[in-house]
């Protein structure tokens, strides 16, 4: 048996528990430790439990601690952002103001995310443009191990917020992150945007660059994965067309194209710098729909189907759902 290694499981259980009148019924979602092989899946190792929906899991590359994004109050896009050990379980809050995709540093010391800077009431929220922060909180000590205090964050640029805004970091120290393209000044809040995408250099006075010339592309670039090395970005689209952009000569490349995304957007993910995993739809976006899991050679520009022996409930229910 051919073993496929340990993943990180979102699961949700129905709990009870009891208060001096009353039996009380919750949905509570659960975060576990799953080692998964060709043939099995076995639970290990629970994580981090809580009523509120789990919407991120990100793990650090030294696989010692996991950040885990929280959903606190959708309607004013604000999520709590918590790190978790795995080897004690002992667990640390971020910021309570976070967006929901934030990302680890090179050498899992750091954790980099966006900060909503809030309006002071609900009638200002909707009368001015939302603002952000990228920010840099140091969680881990050069062991890896949680730092036992927590450390006051560092702004590192301030962009128009978005809770989808999402950032990656490189092992050169370099920083992809996107967020929403604003024409400002503008006689009024701005209600349609695209999404760009960003590198910032903090050792190069922490200047911000666009990797995309948004004049010249339609791409939205709010799904997007970076190769550690900082030369390639994989950015998905709805529309079921999966792109790859050459940071060095910022050419876009159509890597396949498939049927539209009825309800998501599924991440791709680099096994190594040349080497990109992503989820194809098959079919249409009905609830029946399934799908596969492509490698994609990057030098050799050809890809293979990862899932082709797969159970078709095991397709439909984990890659495409």
């Amino acid at each position: 048996m051919q073993e496929m290694g340990s993943i990180y499981l979102k699961l949700m259980r129905k709990a009870f528990g009891t208060d001096v009148t009353s039996l009380i019924s919750a949905d509570v979602h659960v975060v576990k430790l799953v080692a998964l092989s060709w043939t099995s899946m076995i639970l290990d190792k629970e994580l981090f439990f809580i009523r509120k929906p789990i919407k991120e899991i990100r793990v650090a590359p030294n696989g010692k601690v996991v950040a885990i994004v929280t959903d606190i109050d959708e309607a004013f896009d604000r999520f709590r952002i918590a790190v978790v050990s795995l080897a004690t379980n002992d667990l640390q809050v971020v910021t309570e103001a976070g967006s929901e995709y934030p990302d680890w540093s090179a050498d899992s010391q750091n954790l980099l995310y966006f900060q909503k800077m809030w309006a002071s009431s609900k009638e200002s929220e909707d009368e001015l443009p939302s603002f952000g922060a990228l920010s840099k909180t140091r969680v881990c000590d050069d062991a890896g191990h949680l730092l036992r205090d927590k450390q006051p964050s560092e702004q590192l640029a301030v962009v128009a917020y978005s809770s989808v805004n999402r950032v990656c970091d490189t092992a050169d120290g370099r920083i992809f992150f996107s967020c929403p393209v604003l024409k400002l000044p503008a006689a009024r809040p701005q209600h349609s945007y695209t999404q760009g995408l960003f590198a910032l250099d903090p050792s190069r006075f922490y200047a911000t660059i666009p990797l995309i010339d948004q004049s010249d592309s339609n791409l939205v670039c709010q799904a997007f994965e970076s190769s550690r090395d900082g030369k390639t970005v994989a950015i998905p689209e709805k529309n079921g067309t999966t792109h790859l952009l050459s940071v060095l000569t910022g050419k876009i490349e159509e890597i396949e194209s498939g049927p539209p995304w009825g309800r998501l957007i599924v991440f791709p993910a680099f096994r190594s710098n040349n080497e990109l995993t992503y989820v194809r739809q098959l079919g249409d976006s009905t609830k029946t729909s399934t799908a596969k899991l492509v490698l994609w050679d990057i030098e050799a520009g050809d890809g293979r189907d990862l899932s082709a022996n797969w159970p078709a409930l095991l397709k439909s229910q984990w890659l495409y759902k």
